[in-house]
């Protein structure tokens, strides 16, 4: 994370890139403040939660779209569900699986 936090420093004074771009953000993902605080243009894909500003961001509504499919799996007459998901520490599959549980907790059923 140091070397990462580094090599953003020296790109900004060094004036190599007008904008970044940021993949995979995690819950208060340290890139997201280290770029706000730099004060380079940037953009992340997915969201990062914890901050008291705004950024720019492209994403779904992970969680609207994981529960809304495990819904229709359930009313289809599915009881035994299982999740395959991406890194539990991002945010997109913090997402996911909450919209999941959410489902699956309306009619008793877990993960």
């Amino acid at each position: 994370a140091d070397d990462q936090e580094t090599t953003y420093r020296r790109i900004v004074a060094n004036r190599q890139v007008d904008a970044v771009y940021i993949s995979s953000p995690r819950p208060a993902d340290r890139r997201v403040a280290l770029l706000n605080t730099l004060g380079i243009p940037f953009i992340v894909h997915g969201r990062s939660e914890g901050f008291d500003f705004d950024y720019a961001f492209l994403d779904i509504d992970n969680e609207g779209a994981f529960h809304e499919a495990a819904r229709l799996l359930i009313q289809l007459g599915h009881r035994r569900l299982a999740l395959i998901n991406g890194d539990d520490r991002e945010t997109f599959a913090i997402h996911r699986e909450r919209g999941m549980r959410r489902a699956l907790a309306t009619t008793g059923l877990v993960l």
